[in-house]
């Protein structure tokens, strides 16, 4: 999977979620809208920095904004 495109499938779910829109969690972040429209639509990687900016704006955990993926046991 790819890191890149997994956190910002569920930073735009978390959005979603909330109720809000990428503006509104740009002026709670305190992240210029282009660079999170950039970063939500996986045209660059988030920082753990913006993900905690994120993570307050929504009330959500930094751990919920990271992709989770399946640990296939026979290949572990």
């Amino acid at each position: 999977m790819d890191i890149t495109a997994g956190t910002a499938a569920r930073v735009r779910e978390a959005i979603e979620a909330g109720g809000e829109s990428i503006n509104s969690v740009s002026e709670k972040s305190g992240i210029p809208y282009a660079t999170l429209w950039r970063k939500v639509n996986a045209r660059g990687p988030f920082t753990v920095t913006e993900l905690g900016h994120v993570s307050e704006a929504l009330k959500v955990r930094v751990v919920d904004l990271l992709p989770v993926e399946p640990v296939d046991k026979a290949s572990a």
